[in-house]
């Protein structure tokens, strides 16, 4: 009698033997998921991107200023350098311009309950040919040592100190100076002046001269 053989064939493949059950296998499905996780951290880097964009283009302001005034004082120094003429030479002179600008400024907080804390003051100068020259607010001693060495640079007024904290809604005003290594003629052919205020947390306050003040 022939034997009779089953037509079932066990579905478990016998070692080293390929499989066809149509499913990746676990280095496919590992690839895939790196690849989806990538895509997922660009996307999120993209949205994170825009929304600051938004979020700060869109900010309300905090402060709102004006320079009131500006006075310009030229000083020019010569200091003499090198040896004496005891000493077989007699050295150089070092001639130097410099610009002195006093800037009436006033500031108000804007915020309703949001102190603001003041950094720094710095003036931007800027000319025609695009060059720019920064100057950041000149401390107490600074100012009393041009006072003493030239009595017209003083100013009468009170100084803003050069940090402070502005509470919501107040108002401040008074006078800042920036000294500038420049003539008076390169002042008066300025393209335009002014002044940044630098808060803590937020972003600066940018004041412009209102017109070309020569």
């Amino acid at each position: 009698m022939p034997t009779q053989h089953s037509s079932n064939r066990s579905t478990t493949p016998l070692p080293g033997e390929p499989t066809f059950s149509g499913r990746p296998t676990p280095a496919y499905d590992q690839g895939q998921s790196r690849r989806v996780v990538v895509l997922i951290a660009i996307v999120c880097v993209l949205f994170a991107s825009v929304w600051a964009y938004v979020f700060f283009k869109q900010k309300p302001r905090v402060a709102d200023g004006a320079i009131e005034s500006i006075r310009v004082i030229s000083m020019h120094t010569e200091e003499h350098v090198g040896g004496t003429m005891a000493e077989g030479y007699g050295g150089g002179t070092v001639k130097t311009d410099q610009l002195l600008v006093w800037v009436v400024l006033d500031m108000t907080n804007l915020t309703l309950e949001v102190p603001l804390f003041e950094t720094a003051q710095r003036a931007t100068l800027s000319f025609q040919d695009g060059q720019q020259l920064f100057a950041y607010a000149a401390p107490p001693d600074q100012i009393e040592k041009l006072a003493r060495y030239s009595p017209a640079s003083r100013m009468q007024g009170s100084i803003l100190p050069r940090t402070m904290t502005i509470s919501p809604k107040q108002s401040v005003k008074g006078m800042a100076l920036f000294v500038f290594p420049v003539t008076k003629q390169q002042w008066d052919a300025r393209r335009e002046f002014s002044v940044a205020m630098s808060f803590q947390y937020q972003r600066d306050l940018a004041i412009k001269e209102k017109t070309a003040q020569p």
